[in-house]
């Protein structure tokens, strides 16, 4: 047991003398989700009935980043999310029948941002670091009901075209070319998690 201990321990020794948390040069695939969005919200209030049925997914984000320098980094980040909420209503018609009928609200978005990020430490297994994107964004809003006349799947979009996100995050070097990742700030969601390849 002792022996697999030591060979334990010169194995992360390896590691850590072979790997840089953020090196120029090097390049960075991430996959994260994201949590907490106001739009998941809008989606509730927007159909604020008893037995209203919502649903979320993600944000999800994808990311790439090029070590352009030792502090800074270039790239792009790719981010989707939805939000759906349904629920049956009655009403009664001009006849005085009772009519059953369901809506329907979708909520779509996505962004591609140019990034770019300040790493902070020179560290070889912690990398925390302030990012900052600019680029563009498409938000729709989709409504839907089975009462009859009514519009069908009339669809708003987002007044701006303009995203901007703004984060704090931290890297995490778990191999020398695998880690973990997390992020807070303003974005799709408000805490992200995911994991990274370097190459």
């Amino acid at each position: 047991m002792k022996r697999m201990f030591l060979i334990f321990v010169a194995m992360a020794t390896a590691i850590g003398l072979s790997a840089q948390a953020f090196e120029m040069g090097k390049s960075y695939l991430s996959l994260g989700y994201g949590l907490g969005n106001l739009n998941h919200k809008v989606v509730e209030q927007s159909i604020a009935v008893r037995d209203a049925k919502f649903s979320s997914f993600g944000a999800l984000f994808l990311k790439y980043e090029y070590a352009l320098t030792k502090k800074t980094g270039v790239g792009l980040n790719i981010a989707y999310r939805r939000e759906t909420g349904s629920a049956m209503e009655t009403y009664i018609d001009i006849n005085k029948n009772v009519i059953d009928y369901t809506q329907n609200v979708i909520y779509s978005a996505w962004s591609a941002l140019a990034r770019i990020n300040y790493h902070i430490g020179e560290d070889k297994f912690v990398d925390p670091y302030i990012g900052f994107g600019l680029g563009f964004r498409s938000g729709i809003w989709g409504y839907s009901t089975s009462v009859q006349g009514a519009p069908s799947n009339p669809k708003l979009k987002k007044v701006s075209p303009i995203g901007v996100e703004m984060t704090l995050g931290c890297k995490v070097l778990l191999s020398d070319h695998y880690g973990a990742y997390s992020e807070l700030g303003f974005s799709k969601g408000v805490f992200q998690i995911g994991a990274y390849r370097k190459f």
